[in-house]
């Protein structure tokens, strides 16, 4: 964060110092705007289509999967448990009630909510969070 002129603000005049400070509010403000824009990750939206006989696709970290299922089943692969992943969020929108999605991960020994994954039909969003002890939602 880059704020100026913290400190120079001119006190014998009442009427420049409410300006000054109305200007350094305005600052702040803007300069806060852009940390919380910078840090708060915005989900890359993806479209799925799934089709006979692959329906097969992944789904990645902050990303917002919209899997279609309205002709076929569909597999959504989580990824293997890793670090960097902890924490950020994997969401998939199935918008059709029709079929179903399977939730797996790359590594088979991941369970979810210390269950297997989840086959899901009603139509909604899913969204999983990892950390070191597995998947869950």
């Amino acid at each position: 964060m880059t704020l100026a002129h913290i400190n120079s603000f001119t006190t014998d005049n009442p009427a420049k110092l409410s300006r000054e400070l109305s200007d350094f509010e305005d600052r702040v403000s803007k300069e806060l705007d852009n940390v919380r824009a910078s840090s708060v990750p915005v989900p890359l939206v993806s479209k799925y289509l799934a089709a006979q006989p692959i329906g097969i696709v992944s789904v990645q970290p902050d990303q917002q999967l919209s899997v279609d299922t309205s002709r076929a089943d569909s597999t959504v692969i989580l990824p293997a448990l890793s670090p960097k992943n902890f924490g950020r969020s994997f969401r998939v929108i199935k918008p059709s009630a029709a079929n179903v999605i399977q939730f797996v991960c790359q590594d088979p020994a991941v369970l979810c909510n210390a269950a297997a994954f989840p086959v899901v039909v009603a139509a909604g969003p899913y969204i999983f969070y990892c950390d070191a002890l597995g998947y869950y939602r």
